[in-house]
C-alpha cells in the first residue's frame, strides 16, 4: 500500500498512518500472510534481458470459497516485469488451458520459453503442439522441486493470501481476484518500476493516484524512497496483556482463515506456555497477536 501511494501523496507521518492501518484492518489479520521469499535453487529460471520473453504458467487451487466454476487459477506471469495473467476456471484439461493462452498471446505476442511443471495439462501432446505451432520452447522443471518454478509460486501464494483477505472481508471472489491483480500490477519494486511499467512501457492509474500525478519523476520524497522496512514479531505474552490471540490451525482449506475464533490469556503455565481463557493450553508458536482497531482510527480506503 506504501508503494502505491507514494507516487501522489506524502502527509507527516504517513508511512506510521499506513503501517497502522494494515496492523489494525481485520481482513488484512486474517490473510495470515507470511513474508519469506521462496528462493530458487537453480533450474531453468535465469531472468531474461527484455519483457514477455519468459514465462511461467501453473494451476492452483482449488479454492474452496470460490465458485465452483473458478475454483483453479491458471497463471502466467512474466519473469521480466513479474506482470500476471490470471484465469479463473473449474476445469483444467488441455483444451480448456490451451484455449487461454492463445488469447493472452494474441494480445501480447508469443514469447520465447514457457516453463511449466510436470502436470497433465502441460505436458499432454496438445500442448506440445500449440506450442510447436506458435515457435515456443517449452522448459519443464523437475518433479517435485514446485521452487525451481519459483516466480509463479511466489505468486500463488499472493493469490492464496489474497484470497483469505478479502473472504474475510466478505468481498466476491472474482472481485477479490481482479483487485489483487490490480493493486500486483500497479506496485512499484524496490528500483520503483511496477510490474505493468516494465512490460507496457507506462504506469497505470489506480484509484490512489490521481490524473496530473502519473509519470512524472520526483513523486517520491528520496528520504522515502531508500528507506528500508522490517517487521518484528515477539511472541512473550503476559496475563493482563491487551492482546487477544487466535489458534492457528494447522490444516485449512485454500481461501479460508487459518485462525479460529480469538480467546483471551488466562495465565502463564510456563515458559512460552499459556493458558486461554477457553481452559487450553497452548505454546506461543500456535499463538497470533489480534490487534483491535483504535475507536479513532482514520479510514483508508483499500486493503494491503
Amino acid at each position: 500500500m506504501k508503494r502505491l501511494l507514494r507516487p501522489a501523496y506524502w502527509w507527516p507521518g504517513m508511512d506510521d498512518a499506513i503501517t497502522n492501518h494494515v496492523k489494525f484492518c481485520l481482513p488484512c489479520q486474517d490473510s495470515a500472510k507470511a513474508h519469506k521469499t521462496i528462493v530458487p535453487d537453480g533450474g531453468p529460471i535465469d531472468k531474461p534481458d527484455r519483457p514477455w520473453s519468459k514465462l511461467a504458467i501453473d494451476i492452483t487451487g482449488p479454492f474452496a470459497t470460490a465458485p465452483h466454476n473458478q475454483r483453479f487459477i491458471v497463471v502466467l506471469i512474466d519473469y521480466f516485469s513479474s506482470y500476471p495473467e490470471v484465469l479463473l476456471t473449474g476445469e483444467t484439461s488441455s483444451p480448456r488451458i490451451i484455449k487461454w493462452p492463445t488469447e493472452v498471446f494474441d494480445r501480447f505476442g508469443n514469447p520465447d520459453t514457457l516453463v511449466s511443471d510436470n502436470g497433465s495439462s502441460f505436458v499432454s501432446k496438445e500442448m506440445k503442439e500449440f506450442l510447436a505451432t506458435r515457435d515456443i520452447r517449452q522448459e519443464c522443471v523437475p518433479l517435485y522441486e514446485p521452487r525451481r518454478n519459483g516466480k509463479v509460486e511466489v505468486f500463488n501464494r499472493t493469490l492464496k493470501h489474497a484470497a483469505q483477505t478479502f473472504e474475510a472481508d466478505k468481498k466476491s471472489f472474482e472481485n477479490g481476484i481482479q483487485q489483487t491483480l490490480f493493486s500486483y500490477r500497479a506496485t512499484p519494486n524496490e528500483k520503483r518500476d511496477s510490474p505493468a511499467k516494465l512490460l507496457l512501457g507506462r504506469n497505470i492509474r489506480t484509484n490512489f493516484q490521481p490524473r496530473q500525478s502519473m509519470d512524472k519523476p520526483g513523486t517520491i520524497p528520496d528520504f522515502m524512497a531508500n528507506r528500508g522496512h522490517h517487521t518484528t514479531f515477539r511472541k512473550h505474552f503476559k496475563v493482563g496483556d491487551l492482546h487477544v490471540v487466535r489458534i492457528r490451525l494447522l490444516h485449512v482449506p485454500k481461501g479460508k482463515s487459518p485462525f479460529t475464533s480469538t480467546f483471551r490469556i488466562d495465565k502463564v503455565v510456563g515458559n512460552f506456555t499459556y493458558r486461554l481463557d477457553n481452559g487450553k493450553i497452548w505454546t506461543a508458536r500456535n499463538l497470533v497477536p489480534f490487534r483491535h482497531p483504535p475507536p479513532a482510527a482514520v479510514e483508508v480506503s483499500g486493503h494491503a
